[in-house]
């Protein structure tokens, strides 16, 4: 059984959305750290960058990059309020993914 080649572009994406993922999730939840609006641009500049990379999964990224905060401050808070990383992953995701139609040569033909 063959697989699917995956692209560069993939590639590339989900390594920066693992990284930047489970690096933001493991400072987010430090017992000193309590900044939520620094937290929050870091998630959507980083599913931003990975989607504007391949934004044909966007959503994956939204779910890569915000998915480290939600399993690690769900269980230890008993809150639901971390699910909001998913938001601002989400918000940063989509403005990648319109970033990526803006810059695709097809975009500008059609303009």
């Amino acid at each position: 059984m063959r697989l699917p080649r995956v692209s560069r572009a993939t590639r590339l994406a989900a390594s920066i959305a693992v990284i930047a993922g489970v690096a933001i999730g493991f400072i987010d939840s430090r017992p000193g750290w309590d900044d939520t609006a620094i937290t929050a641009v870091l998630l959507a500049l980083a599913a931003g960058l990975a989607s504007t990379i391949d934004p044909r999964r966007w959503l994956l990224w939204t779910a890569i990059v915000g998915g480290p905060i939600v399993l690690l401050e769900v269980p230890a808070s008993g809150s639901p309020a971390p699910m909001a990383a998913l938001v601002f992953a989400g918000v940063g995701a989509a403005a990648g993914w319109l970033a990526s139609r803006g810059a695709s040569p097809r975009a500008r033909a059609k303009g």
